[in-house]
């Protein structure tokens, strides 16, 4: 029994309230404080398996060892090397190492933190909305050809791309149910992570130019399936099939839904299946973050717009992909200004129904120095179109940024957290609310969402470069301070203040002159 004094009880984590904890490829038993890893049980002792919890509960945030101490002891006399025990006891069942941690990080004096995403958590964990909720999960690929997955994944962006346009509903984000995608899961579980009622699954079979596409919906709260159904047709009737689904599920889930509404979200940015190839196949290149990638996806769209020149999706993906040559100095800041610019406003023209493309186009009006009050307009547009989308919550919480109206920023990327509650890939709305917090004088609670975006990002360079200038401002440690600045001059080793503020001469003025007071006193270059 050693110092825990139990040898079959099981321990719960303070407060602990789902059935289960996952991370990596593991699974926490919050009742029994069971360890899996698959269908293998790694035995730990009652005590471990409660600091775990605890740990995993409070992920990514630091649980300090007093806090450690009286929640799993509960006020017992005991002293850090029971603490110490049970943290090399977990290293050993997770095979991690203290020196390169993947999943248990030791905060010197401070604590220790869980390091990957959790899901069933209940710190932040959605609560169910007051209306209709769904999760579209990704579909599988049942053609020949694992090359089709991005089009697999393009046709599931668009279902639910329609469906969150739809006021009476809230859908789940890609970013979220995206994060199943490859896994085998319990449909009970995916409504509990993301806060969801029901679940869309289905498959695509691809076979020179036709398509299968299947469906099925389930209440995730008893796991009954409430509709399935099969469609066939020709490649080039794709639009025609995603509609066919979408309206299908609406009607099961919510009859009273306008049509008008239903045709409203039925609405895209192209008919052209080819433009809307080459539009897939771009996002997914720009999605990777690269210089190279970058150019890819612009060349790409540039293929996609000489084909259909009133495709506003693509003309507002463009003005994205040189967002992100402006925030990594990929091209002199003149030219960049001038393309953006241009490809801002061509999805605006193009786009008036299309808020995605709105959305898009706000932001780069937002950035690249046209007028900001149009930038304002166009994204209240987006948010009157489809009020769901995390896509277009997230554009809101920069486009406010940039005006200066930090509060309402701060809820736009809160509102994009809850539609998109899984940590993954949601590093850009904990990236954009760290920087109203960081400019209103907030600077701990701006570190704690940097840390929460680099986590998953550690190269990202944005949040990167705010993390510098929020520990200077914060008088946070200088050891910190300099490892920081270490990673940040690993990934733009030329960055001065006078380049970044050339990046950034979008902020407001007060703004920019605190951003750059910050570097200053950390010591960045001039």
């Amino acid at each position: 029994m050693g110092d825990f004094g139990e040898s079959s009880g099981r321990l719960m984590a303070p407060g602990a309230k789902g059935p289960s904890l996952s991370f990596g490829p593991f699974r926490l038993t919050r009742r029994t404080g069971e360890l899996w890893r698959g269908g293998t049980e790694v035995r730990l002792t009652p005590r471990a398996a409660a600091v775990l919890a605890l740990l995993l509960e409070r992920a990514p945030q630091v649980v300090t060892k007093q806090e450690l101490l009286e929640g799993v002891w509960e006020g017992s006399s005991v002293g850090d090397e029971a603490l110490t025990s049970c943290i090399k006891e977990l290293r050993r069942a997770l095979d991690d190492d203290a020196r390169e941690p993947r999943y248990i990080e030791t905060r010197h004096r401070r604590g220790y933190r869980v390091v990957v995403p959790v899901a069933g958590s209940t710190i932040g964990a959605p609560e169910l909305p007051d209306k209709p909720s769904l999760a579209v999960m990704p579909f599988q690929n049942i053609g020949a050809d694992p090359e089709q997955e991005y089009f697999v994944d393009g046709l599931v962006e668009d279902i639910i791309t329609a469906l969150s346009r739809i006021s009476a509903f809230f859908v789940v984000a890609r970013n979220s149910s995206f994060t199943y995608k490859g896994r085998l899961v319990d449909v009970r579980q995916v409504a509990q992570d993301l806060g969801v009622r029901y679940v869309l699954e289905g498959s695509v079979r691809k076979s020179g130019d036709r398509l299968r596409i299947t469906g099925q919906l389930v209440d995730a709260t008893t796991r009954n399936p409430i509709w399935a159904d099969r469609y066939e047709g020709a490649l080039e009737d794709v639009f025609g099939l995603q509609d066919r689904i979408m309206s299908s599920v609406v009607a099961v889930i919510e009859p009273k839904v306008q049509q008008a509404e239903i045709s409203r979200a039925q609405a895209k940015s192209t008919e052209n299946l080819t433009a809307y190839d080459l539009y897939l196949r771009a996002f997914a290149a720009h999605s990777e973050y690269e210089n190279d990638s970058n150019n890819d996806a612009l060349a790409l769209l540039a293929r996609a717009v000489a084909i259909d020149p009133r495709f506003s999706s693509a003309h507002g993906l463009a003005a994205n992909c040189h967002v992100h040559r402006m925030n990594r100095g990929w091209g002199a800041v003149a030219d960049v200004k001038e393309q953006g610019l241009e490809a801002a406003r061509l999805a605006a023209k193009t786009g008036r129904d299309d808020p995605r493309a709105l959305a898009w186009a706000a932001n780069g009006f937002a950035r690249f120095g046209g007028n900001l009050q149009e930038a304002l307009v166009h994204i209240e547009r987006a948010l009157a179109l489809s009020p769901n989308s995390v896509h277009v919550r997230r554009m809101s919480g920069y486009v406010y940024f940039v005006a200066g109206k930090h509060e309402g920023s701060i809820e736009h990327f809160k509102r994009a957290m809850q539609l998109d509650p899984m940590e993954p890939l949601a590093f850009h709305s904990y990236y954009g609310i760290a920087l109203p917090y960081f400019f209103t004088g907030r600077y701990e609670e701006a570190l704690a969402w940097i840390d929460r975006a680099l986590l998953n990002r550690p190269d990202y360079a944005s949040p990167l470069r705010l993390k510098v200038a929020a520990l200077a401002m914060a008088g946070r440690c200088p050891t910190e301070l300099q490892q920081a600045i270490e990673k940040l001059h690993s990934v733009e080793p030329e960055l001065s203040v006078t380049e970044l503020s050339k990046r950034i001469a979008h902020f407001q003025e007060v703004d920019l002159a605190l951003y750059a007071k910050a570097l200053r006193l950390a010591g960045l270059p001039e």
